[in-house]
């Protein structure tokens, strides 16, 4: 059952004046995800709409959208080999894996460079056989939801600083309240106010409650 709210909040961007919104439905009417057991993952996620997506100073992958509740943001650390993902139209989110849809028909298949994650990687691929992924590792997968009424978190806001990881957590919550070191994924909260992280090998997970909204973001191992 797809959930759609009566209310659609729609904002602009200035780069193409792109109406950005999406609506959340479950992963399991997902036709790629009917198969696949949703109970094994933390935070799963899907969200079918518009989206703004661009790349960071710091080589941090953003793909942004807002609900009529929330604006939703993730954020893939130490993006490499594939430099721009564009039009895209649907977004599922499983904890250390992030799969991208654009309206072209293509997928890309983004997961965190991390071992003891095979297993559940070869059963996620193996919904997508006869199908051509564009694959990608990344040290860091973060999804962020914040309220829609929260005017810190902005698309033009985001995309004129060099790290969006460095300019939420300067701004909500520095401490490491769950995760820390030895830690490669967390969480806090949910709905509109929550996070989820999944890092890397030498990276730590770090989670933080602030007054205006949560933060998960890795941090690099000394």
């Amino acid at each position: 059952m797809v959930l759609i709210c009566g209310y659609c909040f729609l904002s602009c961007t200035s780069e193409n004046d792109t109406l950005l919104y999406s609506k959340s439905e479950k992963i399991a009417d997902v036709n790629l995800f009917k198969n696949l057991n949703i109970s094994e993952f933390r935070n799963p996620k899907s969200l079918t709409g518009t989206f703004s997506s661009f790349l960071t100073k710091s080589n941090e992958f953003i793909i942004y959208t807002e609900t009529n509740e929330s604006k939703e943001i993730f954020i893939l650390q130490d993006f490499n080999s594939i430099k721009s993902i564009e039009n895209i139209k649907n977004v599922v989110f499983l904890d250390d894996f992030l799969i991208v849809f654009n309206q072209q028909g293509e997928i890309y298949y983004i997961y965190v460079n991390r071992e003891d994650i095979a297993l559940k990687n070869s059963n996620i691929k193996s919904n997508f056989k006869g199908k051509s992924l564009n694959e990608e590792k990344v040290n860091g997968l973060i999804y962020l939801s914040y309220p829609i009424s929260d005017d810190f978190i902005d698309i033009q806001n985001i995309k004129n600083t060099e790290s969006v990881v460095q300019y939420i957590s300067n701004n909500y919550n520095r401490s490491c309240q769950s995760g820390g070191s030895g830690s490669t994924s967390c969480s806090y909260g949910g709905g509109s106010t929550g996070c989820s992280v999944s890092c890397g090998g030498g990276y730590y997970a770090c989670c933080s409650v602030g007054i205006g909204g949560n933060s998960c973001y890795c941090v690099k191992e000394r």
